[in-house]
């Protein structure tokens, strides 16, 4: 009878579980329904709908693990993109309200955009943000209101956008309760509409001229190569109002008002014909925009100075090479290199001279290359003369004597995505008229500038240029030149201080500066995930995906390169962390949302319960190598131990449980404390844990034993025979493992077995005192341990569910781990013997006991079969 009670009890429990699962996924969903049902699409005039997303779940930035990703793709001729974002905040549970969140969205064109929300540095070599697409940065309030930000002529292709709820430094976070506390999500809606602009735009051929009326736009192709375009325009129908015409260039879109490639003005009175050279996008749409000139004509260059070539920064001999890829077979993993037949090195030696400029180009594909980081290595290759010490060396401050050996290079790397630009001797790298740092300035004066490297987190999609150019020394020297830089001056022996060199007479010491020269330049580009594959010794590397689209990010360990938070493989008992943290895994699922108008002011920016552990959150970090918010070594020691030894005072529960001859509690007091122990042991940072198993048994193992605890008390304290007691034991194993396997962090979990712990030790009371009109305990137990046992238990309840942040949390939870063992001592009644002291080994606690006579053989009682 007892065992089909039982099976009825398992089979109810398990589909209890399943149903409140069920019911909570149907809720969730029925929600996100009607939330759609209310969503509706403002389309505006004139625009198009290119894509929507509706339900995007958003999450608190703890990593690039947190983030939803969002992809919009924008065709060519659009004259205006226009996103509409509307976040709000779900109401899971009947507890408490929902309050909005801060929810930020970056937008950016060919890639993921590589931020960093906590406040990190980047690690050293990455690139300048500054140098790649800008980031846009839309802030907004999870309230329901509509937001729209609109970018004006927009490169075609694709757009990602990363969003998530604005970073809060966990430490400061409070440690709530989940059951106790409202249970909320950031459901985020979004769409894209564009404005085009074709009829208006007019098809030219950019190398056989545009004969024009004012205004005209148009749009040609240009040639897959690197040559410099002339374009030729012809102004039709001159008027007396319209002189001054302003001509704009711009690669794959529409220019504006600061966002070109060439503007230039010419006079038509002067001529209506005008020459323009210009550097192309290879094999991309360009956009001529002719209009009369109405702005301030001071401003703006003449188109005669973009008549011919400048011979001062480009020369003839220009070459491009295409790079051979060389796949890898893993995510994001693969090389760069000059078509070679060795598969074990795709590393490029390039052989330069100074009346040339060598450009390297290579791909990097959509959706399959952009979620990793792309490293760039480019070195000198010095004489051997350079590597066995010979150095130049320094006399009196800034000359240096030279040799006809000891020759001074200067290798300047520019870096580019769609164009190739001109590297320039003055460090920096023209296209145009833009102008801008270059990635790599070599030269051979010193160890440290003939290497550099630079690593470039989610490049951009399309095709990349690395341009190399040398410079001699008649074009660069650090020593004091005479005859426009083509002879410098060698310090004489005679000279030796530093005022000497100011007036002594040089005209006997000087060479001639050399126009010629060669280097070798070794070259070195490959992509991996994470850096090199890997997040130094701190971090696991990891892939997020979301919707189809992968990226890889670094799961660093206990605080490197991020603030201590809790794991969330690790404990977090029946409670949960806050309102932001409840968000903290994203769920592959879609989004939802309100549609359009009213802009808000945007900011936007160009350019038992256990606990917390202390670390193994997923950190917002690159490679894992900051360690500026890790906690000392002494702290994190002072932390494990206090939340081990802690458990230590279940030693006591113990020794009472077995005088008062309770073993079955003891045995369980006893797996709690090591389990306990064990598992903050094991879930302390990576520094100082120790597993003796794996951290998730030890996980299980320490929510179970601790509810069990609680439970077997209850149970001790309830007046039932010994025979129901042990059907209620079992029955509650059985209950508890499954309430802990459905969900540890549940209040459930933990309200059930005390509730119904509770009912039956009261009912059990009332009904003996009800037979026999007498309390069966002794009055000290009613009238000093029971009540401050419950005390005991209020206390360290309201620690647990109220008090504990992640500052305090070491505290906080090892005092209630010293609570609960004290909680016992007073709970649990002392029945079994009579007239002794509860804290003492007593008569009736020694070997006389029945415990002690467990091995005894019992002696069966014979009887004469003759009587």
């Amino acid at each position: 009878m007892k065992i089909c009670f039982c099976l009825l009890i398992l089979y109810v429990c398990s589909v209890v579980t399943d149903d409140v699962q069920e019911s909570e996924e149907e809720v969730l969903r029925r929600k996100i329904l009607d939330q759609l049902v209310k969503t509706r699409t403002v389309l505006i005039d004139n625009y198009q709908l290119v894509t929507r997303q509706a339900a995007t779940y958003v999450y608190m930035y703890r990593s690039y693990r947190t983030v939803s990703i969002i992809f919009y793709p924008v065709m060519r001729d659009v004259t205006d993109a226009r996103f509409t974002f509307q976040a709000e905040e779900l109401h899971l549970n009947n507890i408490g309200s929902c309050e909005p969140d801060d929810v930020i969205i970056q937008l950016k064109h060919g890639s993921y955009p590589a931020v960093n929300p906590d406040g990190y540095d980047f690690p050293k070599h990455f690139i300048n943000s500054k140098e790649r697409e800008v980031i846009y940065t839309i802030e907004f309030q999870s309230d329901g209101r509509n937001v729209t930000y609109s970018i004006e002529n927009p490169k075609p292709g694709n757009w990602y956008a990363l969003a998530y709820l604005k970073w809060e430094d966990p430490r400061t976070q409070k440690v709530e309760q989940q059951g106790l506390v409202a249970r909320c999500q950031t459901v985020l809606y979004t769409d894209l509409q564009v404005k085009r602009d074709e009829e208006s735009i007019k098809w030219v051929d950019c190398y056989s001229g545009i004969t024009t009326e004012v205004p005209s736009t148009y749009k040609c192709i240009v040639r897959d190569g690197i040559a410099s375009v002339s374009l030729n325009v012809t102004v039709l129908h001159k008027s007396d109002s319209h002189t001054n015409i302003s001509i704009k260039i711009q690669a794959l879109r529409l220019p504006t008002a600061s966002d070109y490639m060439i503007h230039c003005k010419f006079d038509t009175r002067e001529s209506d014909v005008q020459t323009i050279f210009f550097d192309p996008n290879p094999g991309a749409w360009h956009y001529v925009v002719i209009e009369p000139l109405t702005e301030n004509r001071d401003n703006v260059t003449d188109c005669a100075s973009y008549g011919v070539p400048s011979e001062l920064d480009y020369v003839d001999n220009h070459t491009a090479h295409d790079l051979m890829r060389d796949d890898k077979g893993r995510f994001f993993t693969f090389d760069y290199g000059l078509p070679t037949t060795d598969l074990h090195d795709t590393t490029s030696v390039l052989n330069l001279t100074s009346d040339e400029i060598k450009t390297l180009r290579f791909n990097v594909n959509q959706f399959l290359d952009i979620g990793g980081n792309l490293l760039i290595e480019t070195s000198l290759l010095m004489s051997w003369k350079y590597y066995a010490g010979y150095r130049r060396s320094v006399k009196n401050g800034n000359l240096l004597a030279f040799s006809e050996d000891d020759q001074y290079i200067r290798v300047v790397v520019c870096l580019n995505v769609g164009y190739a630009s001109v590297p320039l001797s003055t460090g920096y790298c023209k296209f145009n008229d833009e102008l801008k740092p270059a990635l790599f300035v070599l030269n051979s004066t010193d160890s440290e500038s003939i290497y550099d490297k630079v690593i470039i987190p989610y490049p951009d999609s399309g095709s990349w240029y690395l341009t190399f150019r040398l410079f001699c020394d008649n074009s660069i020297c650090p020593c004091q030149t005479s005859d426009n830089g083509t002879k410098y001056y060698v310090l004489s022996d005679s000279v030796s201080t530093k005022k000497d060199v100011d007036t002594v007479e040089f005209s006997n010491d000087t060479r001639l500066g050399d126009s010629s020269c060669n280097a070798t330049v070794v070259l070195s580009i490959s992509s991996s995930a994470c850096i090199n594959g890997q997040c130094k010794n701190h971090g696991n590397c990891l892939l997020n995906t979301f919707g189809g689209l992968i990226m890889s990010f670094c799961s660093c360990d206990a605080g490197y390169g991020a603030p201590i938070s809790p794991n969330t493989n690790g404990k977090h008992s029946y409670k949960q962390l806050g309102r932001h943290e409840r968000r903290l895994l994203p769920i592959a699922t879609q989004e939802v949302g309100n549609a359009l108008v009213t802009p808000l002011t945007l900011r936007v920016s160009m350019g038992d319960g256990d606990h917390l552990p202390s670390g193994g959150w997923f950190a917002p970090r690159w490679d894992c190598s900051d360690d500026s918010r890790i906690d000392s070594m002494s702290y994190m020691l002072l932390s494990v131990l206090l939340l081990t030894l802690s458990n230590l005072l279940f030693l006591f529960s113990i020794y009472v449980a077995i005088i008062r001859l309770y073993y079955t509690e003891a045995i369980m007091y006893l797996f709690t404390m090591v389990l306990s122990t064990f598992y903050h042991a094991c879930d302390a940072p990576a520094q100082v844990a120790y597993c003796i198993i794996r951290g998730s048994i030890l996980q299980f193992g320490d929510f179970y034993c601790g509810i069990m605890s609680f439970w077997l008390t209850l149970l001790a304290m309830s007046i039932i025979q010994d025979k129901w007691r042990s059907f209620f034991q079992l029955v509650g194993a059985i209950v508890i493992a499954l309430l802990t396997t459905w969900n540890m962090q549940s209040l459930a979990a933990f309200m059930l077995p005390v509730t119904v712990g509770v009912t039956i030790a009261l009912l059990s009371w009332i009904l003996d005192y009800k037979k026999y009109r007498y309390l069966k305990f002794p009055r000290t137990y009613y009238r000093r341990y029971l009540p401050l046992g419950i005390a005991l238990v209020g206390i360290g309840l309201i620690c647990y569910a109220f008090l504990q942040t992640e500052q305090n949390y070491k505290i906080v939870h090892s005092v209630w781990h010293m609570i609960i063992a004290l909680s016992v001592v007073c709970l649990l009644p002392d029945a079994k013997r009579e007239n002794a002291n509860p804290f003492l080994w007593g008569p009736n606690s020694t070997c006389s006991i029945p415990f002690c006579k467990f091995f005894n053989r019992s002696q069966p009682q014979i009887t004469d079969e003759r009587e």
